[in-house]
């Protein structure tokens, strides 16, 4: 694991990682790695990218510096490569739910000093239309509303109080959407705040939002957050810090390998636009199990 190429995203975190990434290739050359870099400068520089590399094998190890969205496009870019290459995601971004997900600390100084403990774990992902995530798929008006708010509101929010903003507005406007949904384990038809379907336990920077995830087990996390009064969402968004909210009677929590849904509303895969919405055949998820080798400290 000598070679390593770091996939940066400069827009990640608005700009504001020039310093980070050059104390992270100092940092792992003083280590003794044979590090190399690729600027992405648009969409889908990172998967092409990635894909690349991959087809070549000419390098041990992907660093995604970046978000969420970031390591998707690394993710898709590497399934379409014969053989994966290793991936480590280094959370640069505003979303970083996958790193921290794995444990995988922010900081330049504390990556550096845990990174010769890492070692590779193959990783389920999931794929929808051809498309691959490895965090999350989701659909709903409070989804929705993440993708229309600047992340400095939301950071200066905290989750609890951005999701406490965005119930608000879905209420006030009557914003609820429909949703069916199918598969072995679970059916629903009717009306939602949100539905996600996770591979990990960490969502929209609530770490308990699936909190039985494993990403190991070939199976999805859905969480479905159906219509509520206002006094039970309240208590709902309350109790996500500690994962208590799959206790409420308006939460459905259920694990699946597949699974079809229909929505109007609009699709949020990995923190980035999916769909504006299912066609009338829906779509359909499944899991692809032990997928993708991620290099970092399995105790966490």
């Amino acid at each position: 694991m000598k070679r390593v190429h770091v996939i940066f995203n400069p827009l990640s975190g608005r700009g504001r990682l020039s310093h980070d990434i050059e104390d992270l290739i100092l940092g792992l050359v003083r280590q003794g790695y044979c590090v190399s870099l690729f600027e992405t400068d648009g969409p889908e520089e990172a998967m092409h990218e990635a894909q690349e590399r991959a087809e070549k094998q000419d390098v041990d190890l992907l660093i995604s510096f970046g978000g969420d969205g970031t390591l998707r496009e690394v993710i898709n870019g590497l399934m379409r490569a014969p053989e994966p290459l290793p991936v480590c995601p280094f959370g640069g971004g505003t979303a970083n739910d996958f790193a921290s997900y794995l444990g995988i600390p922010k900081e330049v100084r504390d990556f550096l000093r845990v990174f010769p403990n890492f070692s590779l774990h193959w990783l389920d992902l999931g794929e929808s239309t051809g498309q691959y995530f490895i965090n999350v798929l989701a659909a709903g008006t409070l989804s929705n509303i993440a993708h229309r708010t600047e992340p400095n509101l939301k950071n200066l929010l905290g989750p609890i109080a951005y999701y406490l903003e965005g119930i608000r507005e879905v209420i006030t406007e009557d914003l609820f959407g429909n949703i069916r949904i199918e598969c072995e384990q679970f059916e629903y038809m009717g009306e939602y705040l949100v539905f996600f379907l996770s591979n990990s336990s960490s969502i929209g920077g609530f770490f308990h939002m699936a909190p039985h995830a494993d990403t190991q087990d070939g199976l999805f996390e859905g969480v479905l957050i159906r219509k509520a009064p206002l006094p039970a969402l309240l208590e709902i968004s309350i109790r996500l810090q500690e994962g208590k909210h799959i206790e409420s009677p308006y939460v459905s929590y259920f694990q699946t390998d597949r699974v079809r849904f229909w929505t109007e509303d609009e699709l949020d895969m990995d923190g980035e636009f999916f769909l504006p919405n299912t066609p009338a055949e829906g779509i359909e998820a499944r899991v692809l199990t032990k997928r993708i080798p991620f290099y970092f400290e399995l105790e966490r």
